[in-house]
């Protein structure tokens, strides 16, 4: 795990509301205190889109029943450029046969962020978790010729808090089982300095 503190907030805050720069993550949860608190657990509801037998339809537009990050991912091995070019897809890896339930992208998640942060004050603080999907953790696996399977992770995680004026950014990894090999909490550390670097993210470590 590795902390680092955001250098300048006006051009993180650009990167993360208002460009797709972190579009490739899925959203693990998000809380926002403006003049109220919004929370957002990240669960994903397809019967909201479902078209059942006596269920009003959900009048959502076609543009938006896609996710904005369902694209081909990269080769295994492309992991650092598969972040950089903000593709990315919700999960739906497998799992003892079945899929994972899915997880709303960043990119579907933003522009309503953005619109609860809008406004002349700045919110008093936000905590935002975000995840790899699933087939970029197969890549990290791949790439690092890790025995870990993907249904061995829970997830790697990238924790944003805003605080006091600050913003601090955590790397996180988290497994089913045990073990004592930091082999893919270092990939993933190296991976968000990487990251951070690629986008002109100023950062200091903590």
């Amino acid at each position: 795990m590795i902390a680092v503190k955001i250098s300048d907030n006006r051009s993180f805050l650009s990167a993360l509301f208002t460009r797709p720069v972190f579009d490739p993550f899925i959203l693990g949860e998000a809380q926002i205190t403006t003049y109220t608190t919004f929370r957002i657990d990240g669960t994903w509801h397809p019967a909201y889109f479902s078209e059942a037998p006596g269920r009003p339809s959900a009048a959502v537009p076609q543009s938006l029943r896609q996710d904005p990050a369902d694209r081909k991912l990269p080769a295994a091995g492309q992991v650092s450029e598969y972040l950089s070019a903000g593709s990315g897809q919700p999960v739906e890896a497998s799992e003892k046969g079945h899929l994972r339930a899915q997880e709303p992208s960043w990119a579907r998640i933003r522009p309503i962020v953005r619109a609860i942060v809008s406004g002349k004050h700045s919110p008093l603080s936000f905590r935002i978790i975000l995840k790899m999907p699933d087939k970029g953790i197969q890549s990290i696996l791949t790439s690092g010729s890790l025995s870990a399977r993907v249904e061995d992770v829970n997830g790697l995680f990238l924790n944003i808090t805003y605080q006091n004026e600050e913003i601090l950014c955590t790397s996180g990894v988290s497994l089913k089982t045990f073990t004592l090999d930091k082999s893919l909490d270092k990939i993933w550390d190296d991976m968000m300095l990487r990251f951070f670097a690629a986008r002109s993210i100023a950062v200091e470590l903590q």
